[in-house]
C-alpha cells in the first residue's frame, strides 16, 4: 500500500518541479528583453526608461528569487523520496526517476542553464557600461566643479577643490 502512494508522490513533485523550471525559464526569457532595454537606457542615458526598466527588472528578480526557493525546496523534497542525499543534482534525480520524465527534466534544465548563463553575460556587459557612464558623469561634473571653483587648486586627492563657497543671491522680482 505503501509504494502507490509513494510513486504517486514522486510524480506529484516531478511535476511541480517540471512547472517551477519551466516557470524559470519563462522568467528568465522576459528578463533578456529587460537587460537589451536597460543597456539601450544607459547608452541614451534616458534616465525615466532606465527607472521603469529597473522597476520591471526587480519584479522579475523577486519572482525569480522565489522560484528559486521554491526548485530548491522541491529538489531536496525529491531527492529524499528517492533515498537520493539532500543535494542531489537535477541530473541525479533525472536519472533516479528515469524515463520519459528523465529526458524531459535534462532538457529543461539544460535549456534553463543556457538562459541563465545569456542573462549572466548581457548583466556582466551592462555592470561594465553603467560603471563607465557612472566613471563619465563622475568626471563631467568635476569639471564642472572646477570651472566654478574660484581657487582653481588641487587638493590632496588630486583633484580640484572647490574652494570658498561664495553665497550670493539675486532677486528677480524687482
Amino acid at each position: 500500500m505503501n509504494a502507490p502512494t509513494s510513486h504517486f508522490d514522486h510524480q506529484r513533485l516531478v511535476e511541480a518541479l517540471t512547472e517551477t523550471l519551466r516557470a524559470q525559464l519563462d522568467a528568465h526569457r522576459e528578463l533578456l528583453p529587460l537587460l537589451e532595454r536597460k543597456r539601450d537606457a544607459i547608452r541614451t542615458a534616458s534616465a525615466d526608461a532606465l527607472r521603469t526598466t529597473i522597476e520591471h527588472e526587480r519584479r522579475v528578480v523577486r519572482r525569480l528569487e522565489q522560484l528559486e526557493r521554491q526548485r530548491g525546496a522541491l529538489m531536496e523534497r525529491l531527492a529524499a523520496a528517492l533515498g537520493l542525499p539532500r543535494d542531489a543534482t537535477a541530473s541525479a534525480i533525472a536519472a533516479a526517476v528515469g524515463e520519459p520524465v528523465e529526458r524531459r527534466l535534462l532538457a529543461l534544465a539544460a535549456e534553463l542553464r543556457e538562459v541563465v548563463e545569456r542573462s549572466r553575460r548581457e548583466s556582466s556587459v551592462l555592470r561594465a557600461a553603467a560603471d563607465a557612464l557612472a566613471q563619465h558623469m563622475h568626471g563631467v561634473l568635476q569639471s564642472v566643479q572646477g570651472a566654478l571653483s574660484a581657487a582653481r587648486v588641487y587638493g590632496r586627492a588630486g583633484r580640484i577643490d572647490a574652494g570658498a563657497q561664495l553665497r550670493c543671491a539675486v532677486d528677480l522680482t524687482s
